[in-house]
């Protein structure tokens, strides 16, 4: 098997991102669950300072042009298409909101 290290690059950027995302997500929960029923009311204020989160787009972007590239070098058709995945995904996680599945709803 040859070296991959375009896909490695890729994948670890999507991971990297990915880990980010859910690091940042945790932490608006969190500020969420110790804001008082003001602030809840004004959530969007509230993540206001978490908007750097979309920065991360570029390690999605640029996994995604690291795949690209890996792409036309033709190495394993799987670690492409795990490339692409991973991009793909890591650019769908930073545009969900995962934090509201860290709240504790049972109050």
């Amino acid at each position: 098997m040859k070296r991959a290290p375009y896909s490695s690059i890729a994948l670890l950027l999507s991971v990297l991102c990915i880990i980010s995302i859910i690091q940042i997500n945790y932490d608006m929960a969190w500020c969420y669950q110790t804001t008082d029923g003001k602030g809840r009311a004004l959530y969007e204020l509230i993540f206001l300072p978490f908007m750097y989160k979309y920065y991360y787009l570029l390690l999605s972007i640029a996994a995604g042009i690291f795949a690209a590239i890996e792409m036309r070098k033709k190495e394993s058709k799987m670690l492409v298409v795990a490339a692409f995945v991973g991009s793909v995904m890591s650019a769908w996680v930073n545009f969900i909101d995962i934090w509201r599945w860290f709240i504790d709803n049972s109050k």
